[in-house]
């Protein structure tokens, strides 16, 4: 915001393009379910977890749910954009449907709320990777430090 022209400019888009780049690649190489599991194990809210797990779950249904509706809409000869109002609130009213049919299944495998979680595979952070995270993120650091020596 206050930069003083082309070097701070670029300093911003690679710090951008780095961050993004971090981002797609951890997107790209964990399963997010795997990762939302693991969360959990980390004290993350179990409700939280599973709550995510379930709209992740949905999100086919959903979209066949739309697919629908867009048809049924054609047959009438009335045409439903993107922004119609008509689709969340038809969406809105299938989630509370579905809503009670989840928590039935939830229950039914097992899930209460106060309980402890039974974990099929626990991750554990080793001692060393953490020490490795330290080292290079206080390598990095000195090496932007030295930047500005240079």
């Amino acid at each position: 915001m206050q930069g003083s022209g082309l070097s701070d400019a670029w300093l911003l888009l690679t710090r951008t393009y780095a961050f993004v780049a971090l981002g797609v690649g951890f997107m790209a190489s964990v399963d997010l379910q795997d990762c939302l599991l693991i969360l959990e194990q980390y004290k993350l809210p179990a409700i939280f977890i599973y709550g995510l797990l379930v709209v992740i779950h949905a999100v086919p249904e959903i979209q066949r749910e739309i697919k629908n509706m867009h048809d049924a809409s054609l047959l009438r000869g009335k045409r439903l954009y993107p922004w119609s109002t008509l689709y969340y609130v038809k969406v809105i009213f299938l989630a509370l449907n579905w809503r009670d049919r989840y928590a039935e299944a939830m229950y039914s495998r097992g899930f209460s709320e106060n309980q402890p979680r039974l974990h099929y595979q626990y991750w554990k952070v080793s001692p060393v990777s953490v020490i490795l995270s330290i080292g290079l993120i206080i390598f990095g650091n000195i090496l932007m430090r030295l930047e500005y020596f240079i």
